[in-house]
């Protein structure tokens, strides 16, 4: 059971409440609306790393997986499972990576960047070899976007994990689409 109870709806400036009725309604949303001066950068920030990277889809939901294996995060494992199943990503890949099986010949392409991004969490440094996996996969630019990923998925896994935060069921792709429409143009 979630440790700090949703915030009451009346309680809620009335902008607040408008973005709340424009999201799936998950409880790391409701939570954070105790925020309310973080909810709406949060969202921005979150549509931007959902819908404007230079990574593929797949490849960032693949990440995403890692940092929820990696930290053993049940609600972000749920929902982003839930995604890579909707934009295609194949059963066995999705298994290895929530396993942390990345030796497994199903991920042999993405196995070598996504145990540096574990190690990374583990640690919070690369190796100049883990460094060097991720310069094999990724431009310069996709660099910094994994580690920036990798740090808000992070961040997420710390919320939850913290207020114990009860998983939700997924809403697929709904929070996707709903990610990119908060923007910082619209803010």
């Amino acid at each position: 059971m979630t440790r700090i109870e949703d915030p009451d709806s009346d309680s809620l400036s009335e902008p607040i409440r408008q973005i709340l009725d424009a999201l799936p309604d998950l409880g790391l949303f409701r939570q954070l609306s105790h925020a309310p001066e973080i909810l709406p950068q949060w969202l921005a920030m979150g549509g931007a790393l959902l819908s404007k990277l230079s990574l593929p889809p797949a490849i960032r939901e693949l990440i995403i997986l890692q940092v929820s294996a990696s930290t053993r995060c049940q609600y972000e494992e749920i929902q982003h499972v839930a995604i890579a199943r909707q934009i295609g990503i194949e059963e066995n890949k999705i298994d290895a990576v929530v396993s942390q099986r990345l030796d497994d010949p199903s991920i042999r392409g993405e196995g070598p960047a996504l145990a540096a991004i574990d190690r990374l969490i583990k640690n919070h440094h690369l190796s100049d070899a883990e460094f060097a996996s991720l310069r094999v996969a990724f431009s310069d630019r996709q660099i910094i976007e994994v580690l920036v990923l990798v740090g808000w998925y992070q961040a997420i896994a710390l919320l939850a994990g913290a207020i114990d935060l009860t998983p939700d069921l997924s809403v697929d792709l709904a929070v996707v689409d709903a990610a990119t429409s908060f923007r910082e143009d619209n803010l």
